[in-house]
């Protein structure tokens, strides 16, 4: 796979089934951290890549020892993103909006949710940071889209729960379950990411 097929695909794989299973998540994410300006939406999303990348990464690194714990590593992100989603429904006094670190954070434990659907992708190529260049590209232009319509989007206890409710799917190792089933109704996205 040369450079630029791989940079494609980093676009391309926002469309596809892991992706788009991350996106109500992620949208709950913008929403808790607006109102932000455009620049500051682009900084916010490319932090998120960022930590989702790096974990995904440290993965990599580990190889067998991240797998002979890979239950405790999902289980620990899982509870963290449900954590966060309890403080979002102001469970523990005032919330605070998620800023740029914690979007690194939260970032890494929605990977682990999605790390299921990493693809041949992932595997075959040798021009990695460039498949992690546009997909991150492709995410911050999400984000800025979605940013406007955010604004008035669902209050912060709803994006709360609907956090807790996938941090408890990926703690319990069941919220590859979406991804799934979005191959399963729609098998064109399967070959996207």
């Amino acid at each position: 796979m040369d450079d630029f097929d791989a940079f494609w695909g980093g676009i391309a794989s926002l469309a596809g089934p892991s992706r788009l299973a991350l996106l109500p998540p992620f949208a709950a994410l913008l929403r808790l951290a607006s109102p932000l300006s455009l620049r500051a939406t682009a900084m916010w999303a490319a932090c998120f890549c960022i930590g989702f990348a790096a974990s995904l990464g440290t993965l990599e690194l580990f190889g067998i020892g991240a797998a002979s714990a890979w239950g405790w590593i999902v289980l620990a992100a899982g509870l963290g993103l449900a954590s966060y989603g309890l403080a979002a429904t102001g469970a523990f006094g005032a919330p605070h909006p998620p800023g740029p670190a914690m979007a690194a954070v939260l970032g890494a434990c929605l990977a682990f949710g999605a790390t299921p659907f990493r693809g041949p992708i992932l595997q075959a190529t040798d021009a990695l940071w460039l498949y992690a260049l546009g997909a991150c590209l492709g995410t911050v232009a999400v984000a800025s889209t979605l940013r406007p319509l955010l604004a008035r989007g669902p209050a912060p206890v709803f994006c709360g729960v609907a956090l807790m409710a996938t941090g408890g799917l990926i703690a319990i190792g069941a919220y590859a379950g979406f991804g799934f089933a979005l191959i399963e109704c729609t098998p064109a996205l399967a070959q996207l990411g």
